[in-house]
Parts: C-alpha cells; structure tokens; sequence
C-alpha cells in the first residue's frame, strides 16, 4: 500500500511539473488570438488583437509594429 502511495505521489508532483500553470509560474506567457495560441509572428499583422497570459493573469494588446520573420 505504502508503495502504492509513492507512485502515486510521484506522479502527481509530475503532472504538476508538466502542467500549463507550472510553466507559467517559471516565467513563460501564452499568446493567444480567438482562443488559439499563437505559433507564429505571421499569425499577427498590424491590428490584431492577443490575448496574453502569464502566472497571475492576463493583458489584452493590439499588434502594432511590423513583425520581422526572419527572426
């Protein structure tokens, strides 16, 4: 039983490691448009709005400088 509990205690400190907040509490954001995240600055002409979110919340921006894709 007491093994039992190990791995399951294991797994779960896992699943915490890998969850969207853990990444987002290490400094990370997610850009989203709609909803979707954002892959990439091409999804983003000059007016869009995103929605990004970080640990403690969120910022809605509109895009308003030219994007360079080479980067």
């Amino acid at each position: 039983m007491e093994r039992s509990r190990q791995r399951l205690d294991s797994t779960g400190a896992l699943l915490d490691a890998l969850s969207p907040m853990a990444t987002l509490r290490r400094g990370y954001s997610i850009t989203r448009i709609d909803g979707h995240a954002v892959k990439s600055v091409g999804q983003m002409p000059d007016g869009t709005v995103i929605e990004t979110i970080v640990a403690d919340g969120r910022v809605v921006s509109t895009v308003g400088a030219d994007n360079n894709h080479n980067q």
